[in-house]
């Protein structure tokens, strides 16, 4: 046992690394003389000064001078800083040092290493008085600099103890098993920071038990839910259940009703059929029968009670149709048009492509956006705005060149022979030189130390010195873990400790949950380049990039074979030439599109999409071979593909003119867009002029009346089918399908016109090229195909050869053969197959089971829609916008999978801090600090992660600046005693200098009482500001901060403090990781009094992600308004522009439900598509209630059995509302409704369904084939989904909602009676098994 006041080394017998090695010394303390008491008791505190101690003046001198660098770190603790000087001071000095402290080996009579005990109570006091304190400068606390990064106090200890050129020059080693040999360890009071005093108690920043609690954030996930289910969506799932069966049984109990109410009214007809045959013999019967005094009322009642079949005794009674003064001007301004484009074609051509010759001129100004920020940021959006300002201000972002280097077999990547190699890359990368200038990576890298300082090289290569020479395959794991676990001991040139996470990722763990860091699954290495708003550098920058990656693609495809890796690798120029790649627009597909579409439309136009087929299935052979040249439409597809390829180019030079640029997604998906769109009024028109040709075409009556003309007031109903010039009947099918063209291309380009309302300018330039190449499409189809297709038909009807209209195929005009007397054979024959079938379709949908069916299956498709919206994610990944053979893909991918690294985020404030209020509500470190400052909330912010996402502490510039003026720290601020206006450099010597605040009054303190302001704060901070931060005085501010402040005139326009987010891997990461910022900077912009703005490099492409929910609501809201209003006006019936407007509704929420199992985000790109659904849904819709509101309703009088209306539709119509009766009014309202939309869906169906629907799949099922995932998933997935929702709403649901609550019918004052006659003709023809009386049904 150690005797009591014994020493165990004392004096100085020896130097290490330029450090004096104590002696020794086995005897008892010594008295210091008064110098030496008075130093001891300024560097340990008075209590050492009194008796005898271990320890030498010049030991206490040593002592002082060592202090210097942890002082700087840790001063903001008075508790840490105490208790550190203390610890050391009990080493060197204390009396009783042998019972804690024993020389284990010396080495030429110096002390070589020794063993200090001490108790667990005092290292963990210790310990956790300084694991908290702050070093700004690195975003970290300053246990990583004096302690390693150490998460207990044995790491802390042992960092200290071991032998480095920065620390101790002997081994101490703190054993943890007891001694016998031992008295005591050293179990000495330790300073907690939470204590009172200003000797203990540190602020907020430093010690989190002073710190207030910040108050709770609202819950941001639903707080209602049953089972796995959200309470909304179960309400809903609860209320579509309960609707469902309420509707099958008011079903079944009106089915039951009816049925017996039937059963009785035929019993009263037999028994007053038995009754007028017993009054036929005596003559009373018979005078009823012959009395026509019945009323109306009398005999819809009899129609009514006499069941199913009865009802075709008596014919529906006529409606008075009404007049539409918008629709017959409408018609009339079209058949005008029609007729001047069909009777001058060649005039037409010569001023249409005139027109777009002229429109065209606008190329001359053509430009491409190829800036990312440009392309996806709104042009005043308020973050692109703080880009600005931050880079204005403190230069813009530094840019990074990263790689990530990772075994091909997925096992850890490092070996010594691949460090080697790798060190070997890595310094070949350092002396690349770029061409043609031969700029090197020193001349365009980023130096925080100043131009003459090391360059920033994050990479593991700095734990070896850049050298693998002085380890080897046995010693390099050590030093790579005790490099990865004490960060500080291997500095790196630029001289800022290097923490694992930014060199190495995917590292398993042990048992103990520690990294084990030699066996990291991948390498990363960051090559940091300056960026300037300086052209010229930049340039400069930039053509050292294009060198690297140049060096990177070459590196990369050889590494696997070179040393079994993978390569993943960026540059600062990667994303913005890999965005604008050529490859990226993929010319075969855009190619193979338009040859597959020219082959559609030249194979089926005409008669129901089967014209040039059926021509060669039909006929006699020398028909069929006649139609094999003649029947083609090749001239007329290209033609009608060369003005939708014309509509795009007068698109672009008409914006380009404007100065709205091109984008490569305007150039990759207009094409499409505008060739899907297009094609559709192309089969239209030629649909309409295939029946126009049926009934005065070739083979019909020769006879006209005086002026045949639909439009005219002479045309009379009920003419007879009469021949008409070709220029005639091409006028008549532009003035039928004209008023659908409007009104499909207005509520379109509305559409497309509303998607401009997004402020990015991709999205917005999209939408305002896209409106304008389908307005001028419908314009050019209008006029110069009108003009092409009378060109086609006369070619045609002269039996010339298409494509080659010199060639004449002998004999005349094949006239249509007609079998029976009234035609019917022959219109039955001429009728397609298609046309047949969607007849056929419509009676089924009419029957009162199907409506019924229709109704529930859609709005089941309507509430999973709705639910489906609930998961739609918002964002958009980078990714996606790069092609899929990018190596930028498998960059991004290594960095969500390997990299634990957030992106820097900077809060700039635009305080005046020279002004010592603005001070307080800056600092932290202070006693007088505002407890809401910068600093002190975003360390409170920094302790809820998981709702902050800020992971480091911030930089505080402010308390490192005024702890550099301490006066005790006498390596930093230092002035010339000579002169103290005179600032004293790094070489300098001492005796010439002194400390700036040294006797200074008032003397600098930690209330703040002390501290400069106005100019005297200003020429501090510039001198602070470019003081190099180095072993002598970390505080100095060159490196840290020497871009944190922006100074104008001698005044502080703006600051920041930095810290750095958590790693953010998902775009739902970075969307809240921007609003968290926004909110922080809110609460601080109110608590400071002073603007505060949250900047970050990611942030302005994420800004939209505010406000686009609101800004969806907003666009289709005003989007279903236009429609209602243009539906309303054009089809003449408020009431069918409601139910139009409903139904295309229900198709975008089918489309936006569609989204989230498609993996589509809701971003600006969906949300345009969104609104273009709204469009191509109208489309859809528009034809089918035009034909229905035109339909005439009194043509088919007497016919309803004839076109197949089942009875059960014509009997209690109410029943299909739940059960509702109806009247004997709205009984014939009902039928008249059904009878129109049959008739619609007959003559408009075939066009909707070959026209539109088949040429927008065809187009789009081309564009599956597109390399580019942005164009796979937001395009081919939205627009196959919206072409199909579209076309079921529009054919299936809407004529079942026509059927029940659409508008009236107005008068076609132009409507071909002939054709309604054949109509009635075929209808009687096909379908008179529905004639059956209602026993014959029910046998059947």
């Amino acid at each position: 046992m150690a005797a009591q006041g014994q020493c165990s080394m004392r004096g100085k017998c020896g130097t290490n690394y330029g450090k004096p090695l104590p002696c020794p010394y086995d005897g008892p303390p010594e008295e210091l003389d008064q110098e030496g008491k008075d130093l001891l008791a300024s560097v340990c505190g008075p209590k050492f000064a009194q008796g005898p101690v271990c320890c030498t003046a010049d030991q206490i001198a040593t002592l002082k001078s060592n202090f210097q660098t942890p002082d700087q770190l840790v001063s903001s603790c008075p508790a840490c800083k105490n208790n550190f000087h203390e610890f050391y001071c009990h080493f060197t000095c204390s009396p009783h040092q042998a019972e804690f402290l024993s020389v284990t080996s010396t080495q030429e009579g110096a002390v070589k290493s020794v063993d200090f005990r001490v108790t667990d109570d005092y290292g963990t006091g210790f310990y956790d008085s300084c694991k908290d304190v702050k070093f700004g400068g690195l975003n970290d606390n300053a246990m990583t600099l004096i302690g390693g990064g150490a998460t207990n106090y044995h790491d802390f200890f042992k960092f200290m103890g071991t032998i480095r050129p920065i620390g101790s020059p002997f081994e101490i080693n703190f054993p943890q098993s007891t001694n016998s040999s031992w008295n005591t360890p050293l179990n000495a009071p330790v300073r907690n920071c939470a204590s009172d005093g200003l000797d203990n108690r540190c602020t907020c920043l430093d010690c989190p038990d002073v710190c207030p609690t910040l108050p709770d954030l609202p819950s941001q996930g639903p707080t209602c839910r049953v089972g796995a289910l959200s309470c909304f969506t179960f309400s809903l799932i609860l209320v579509y259940a309960l609707g469902v069966l309420a509707f099958f049984i008011g079903y079944l109990i009106q089915s039951f009703i009816r049925r017996h109410r039937r059963l009785r009214d035929e019993r009263h007809a037999l028994s007053a059929e038995a009754a007028s045959v017993t009054g036929a013999l005596v003559g009373a019967g018979s005078l009823q029968q012959r009395d026509g005094t019945e009323s109306t009322g009398t005999r819809s009642e009899s129609r009514q009670n006499l069941g199913r079949g009865a009802s075709l005794l008596d014919p529906l009674d006529s409606l008075q149709p009404r007049q539409h003064k918008l629709n017959t001007h409408l018609r009339r301004g079209c058949y005008k048009l029609g007729l001047a484009c069909a009777t001058h074609p060649w005039l037409t051509f010569t001023m249409v492509f005139a027109m777009i010759g002229i429109l065209n001129l606008g190329w001359t100004r053509f430009e491409v956006e190829t800036d990312p920020v440009r392309l996806w940021v709104a042009p005043h959006s308020e973050l692109k705005q703080q880009k600005e300002y931050f880079d204005e201000h403190f230069g813009p972002f530094y840019k990074t060149e990263q790689l990530f280097i990772t075994d091909v077999q997925g096992g850890p990547v490092m070996t010594y022979p691949r460090l080697k190699w790798w060190l070997d890359i890595e310094n070949q990368i350092r002396r690349l030189k770029s061409e043609p200038n031969g700029y090197s990576h020193s001349d365009v890298c980023f130096k925080p130390a100043g131009p003459g300082g090391a360059c920033v090289v994050q990479s593991v290569s700095v734990y070896f010195g850049g050298d693998m020479d002085d380890w080897d395959e046995d010693s390099w794991v050590e030093q790579l873990e005790d490099c990865a676990s004490q960060p500080a001991m291997c500095l790196p040139d630029f001289g800022q400790p290097l923490a694992p996470k930014y060199v190495l990722g995917s590292a398993p763990k042990n048992k103990d949950d520690h990294k084990i860091w030699h066996k990291a699954e991948a390498m990363v290495v960051t090559f940091v380049v300056s960026d300037s708003l300086d052209a010229e550098v930049k340039e400069r920058a930039e053509e050292w990039e294009r060198t690297l990656r140049v060096y990177l693609e070459n590196l990369s495809a050889r590494s696997e074979q070179e040393a079994g890796v993978k390569i993943a690798f960026s540059t600062g120029v990667s994303l913005t030439e890999e965005i604008n790649k050529s490859t990226n627009t993929d010319k075969n597909i855009v190619i193979l599109s338009y040859l597959v579409m020219f082959f559609y439309i030249a194979l089926t136009l005409g008669k129901g999409g089967t014209s040039y087929m059926g021509s060669l299935l039909r006929g006699s052979k020398d028909r069929r071979v006649s139609s094999l040249f003649t029947g083609t439409k090749f001239t007329l597809g290209l033609f009608g593909i060369i003005l939708v390829l014309a509509s795009v180019s007068t698109s672009v030079g008409i914006f380009s003119f404007l100065g709205v640029r091109v984008t490569l997604i305007i150039a990759e998906v207009i094409p499409f867009l505008a060739l899907a769109v297009g094609v559709d009024n192309v089969f239209i028109l030629v649909h309409e002029l295939d029946r126009q040709n049926s009934l005065h075409g070739p083979g019909t009556s020769l006879h006209t009346e005086p002026d045949s003309s639909a439009l005219s007031p002479l045309s009379r109903p009920g003419s007879l089918r009469s021949h008409l010039s070709p220029e005639e009947r091409v006028a008549r099918a532009v003035a039928r399908m004209g008023p659908s063209i409007a009104l499909s291309t207005l509520t379109e380009t509305m559409a497309f016109g509303l998607g401009a309302l997004v402020p990015m300018p991709a999205v917005r330039n999209f939408a305002l090229y896209a409106a304008g190449s389908v307005f001028v499409g419908a314009c050019l189809q209008a006029t110069a195909f009108v003009s092409a297709l009378t060109l086609d038909l006369r070619r045609a009807e002269a039996r010339r050869v298409d494509c080659f209209p010199c060639v004449a195929l002998g004999g005349g005009i094949v006239l249509e053969e007609e079998n029976d007397r009234d035609g019917s054979s022959g219109l039955k024959f001429r009728e397609s197959i298609m046309t047949k079938c969607v007849r056929r379709y419509a009676v089924i949908l009419m029957k009162r089971p199907v409506k019924a069916l229709v109704m529930v299956v859609f709005a089941g498709i309507f509430v999973l829609s709705v639910v489906s919206m609930q998961n739609i994610e918002l964002g958009l990944d980078q990714r996606l916008a790069l092609p899929s053979s990018s190596y930028l893909v498998s960059y991004f991918n290594a960095l969500d999978q390997h990299f634990a690294v957030g992106p820097p985020v900077y809060f700039v404030s635009r305080a005046n801090a020279s002004v010592q209020t603005n001070q307080q509500q800056l600092c932290a470190k202070f006693t007088s600090c505002s407890t809401t400052s910068i600093a002190n909330v975003l360390e409170a912010e920094r302790k809820r992660s998981q709702v902050s996402y800020i992971a480091d502490p911030p930089a505080s510039w402010i308390d490192d600046f005024f702890y550099w003026l301490n006066p005790e720290l006498s390596t930093c601020c230092r002035v010339r005693r000579a002169d103290p206006n005179v600032f004293c450099g790094p070489r300098d010597r001492e005796r010439l200098c002194r400390p700036c605040f040294e006797d200074r009054v008032p003397e600098w303190n930690v209330t703040l009482s002390g501290m400069p302001q106005g100019e005297e704060f200003i020429r501090y901070l510039k001198q602070w500001l470019v003081s190099p931060t180095d072993e002598d005085c970390p505080l100095g501010g060159r490196a840290a901060y020497g871009s944190a402040l922006s100074i104008q005139d001698d005044s502080i326009e703006a600051s920041h403090f930095r810290t750095f987010h958590a790693p953010l891997k998902t775009q739902a990461d970075f969307i809240n990781a921007l609003s968290s910022s926004r909110r922080i900077a809110t609460q601080l912009s109110e608590s400071t009094g002073s603007e505060v703005f949250a900047y970050s490099l990611p942030y302005v492409f994420f800004e939209q992600y505010a406000t686009i929910v609101s800004t969806a609501q907003g666009v289709l809201g005003l989007g279903l308004a236009a429609v209602l209003i243009i539906t309303g006006v054009l089809l003449g019936s408020w009431r069918t522009g409601v139910v139009v407007t409903g139904v295309v509704g229900l198709a975008v929420c089918t489309v936006i439900g569609a989204m989230a199992w498609e993996g589509v985000m809701l971003n600006a790109i969906s949300l345009v598509n969104v609104v273009i659904a709204l469009g191509i849904g109208v489309e859809f819709c528009a034809h089918v209630a035009r034909a229905f509101v035109g339909a005439p309703s009194t043509a088919l009088r007497g016919r309803e059995a004839s076109i197949g209306i089942d009875s059960d539709v014509r009997d209690d119509r109410g029943s299909i509302l739940g059960g509702v009766e109806l009247g004997a009014a709205t009984e014939e309202e009902q039928r008249e409704r059904d009878e129109r939309v049959v008739f619609a869906l007959a003559d408009v169906g075939p066009s909707v369904l070959s026209g539109i629907t088949f040429t927008k799949l065809i187009g789009m099922c081309v564009l599956g084939l597109t390399r580019s995932r942005l164009l796979e998933i937001y395009y081919f997935r939205m627009w196959s989904t919206l072409i199909v929702s579209g076309a079921l709403h529009g054919l299936v649901l809407l004529p079942v909602v026509l059927s029940v609550a659409g508008g009236p019918a107005y008068a076609l004052e132009d409507q071909d009676e002939e054709w309604i006659s054949s109509v009635v003709r075929r209808q009687d023809y096909e379908y008179t098994p529905f004639v059956a009386d209602d026993e014959s049904v029910h046998e059947d």
